[in-house]
């Protein structure tokens, strides 16, 4: 309370001020592909409450903004916890290569070509993350089917490279090879007069195993045929007689009372013939019969005796 005074009283007027508290703003950066903060890379900036003030983001390396319009962040220092989060992702680098898949044509056990290869080429997009350095490449088209070229007198082991659409991979992209072989088709070729066997040639002028030209498969040699057959000529084999054959069964041998050699068609010649036959059917016919005579003749005499 004022003490007591003669003077006239006047206004007394007392100014009260307040000091702005210091604050401080977090900015913290989130990764949206992993949804977790970016460690080490948060930034604080210092005033006072009430403070205002706009920033511009710093973008780390590798990423970008997920929102554009963040690049500026206007705030308000307020007493407590000042926190702005600045979402960013990674940064996708689009790259474009090519690979090729290559059709090789060759004869069965060689390597030179005998068809002029064919070449063919997809080209990919390669997506780069910038921050894991991952990369998925995917495939702008395919590889179309390709039908073989035909070679007379072989076989080749497909008829069609198959079409090839490739999918999105994250391997390293490799070229493609793809070989087709030719394989001969055996050739045969038909007996001829005086030959024993038929023979297969191949393409490349080699000479196979003898083959039947009717059904293909592998003959055991004319000679062996011919020796079958002189065995059911028993009117000119005798039953006494042996029949044997060259272990490379190209002659015909029959000991005990005549020889046959060569091929089937000499031998055929030398079998007897129909009228040889007959002459000797005749003669032991008539010998039969003068024996009957001269015995029927001296039956007479004795009687008569």
């Amino acid at each position: 309370m004022p003490a007591p005074t003669t003077t006239a009283p006047q206004a007394d007027n007392e100014t009260i001020e307040y000091t702005a508290d210091p604050q401080t703003l977090n900015i913290t950066y989130i990764d949206d592909v992993t949804d977790k903060p970016i460690s080490n890379l948060s930034t604080t900036v210092t005033g006072v409450t009430g403070q205002t003030g706009t920033i511009n983001v710093q973008v780390p390396a590798g990423y970008v903004l997920t929102n554009p319009n963040d690049e500026t962040i206007t705030y308000t220092l307020v007493a407590g916890t000042n926190q702005v989060d600045v979402h960013v992702t990674h940064h996708v680098t689009h790259t474009m290569t090519t690979t090729t898949r290559t059709i090789s044509y060759v004869i069965d056990g060689l390597t030179t070509a005998v068809q002029v290869p064919t070449v063919q080429t997809v080209t990919w997009n390669v997506s780069t993350d910038d921050v894991t350095g991952a990369t998925v490449a995917t495939a702008q088209g395919g590889y179309t089917a390709v039908k073989t070229p035909e070679i007379a007198g072989y076989t080749a082991s497909v008829t069609e490279v198959a079409a090839d659409n490739p999918k999105p991979t994250t391997d390293a992209l490799t070229d493609s090879n793809v070989t087709v072989t030719y394989t001969p088709i055996p050739v045969v070729t038909p007996i001829t007069p005086g030959d024993s066997q038929t023979t297969t040639e191949q393409p490349d002028g080699t000479v196979g195993n003898p083959t039947n030209p009717t059904t293909g498969e592998v003959e055991k040699g004319a000679a062996e045929k011919t020796a079958n057959e002189v065995e059911k000529t028993s009117n000119y084999v005798k039953a006494n007689d042996e029949i044997s054959t060259d272990s490379d069964k190209t002659n015909v041998k029959i000991t005990g009372n005549r020889e046959v050699s060569g091929t089937q068609s000499d031998k055929t010649a030398e079998l007897p013939q129909t009228d040889e036959n007959s002459a000797q059917k005749w003669s032991i016919i008539g010998l039969g019969l003068l024996g009957l005579m001269n015995i029927l003749g001296l039956s007479r005499i004795k009687k008569h005796e």
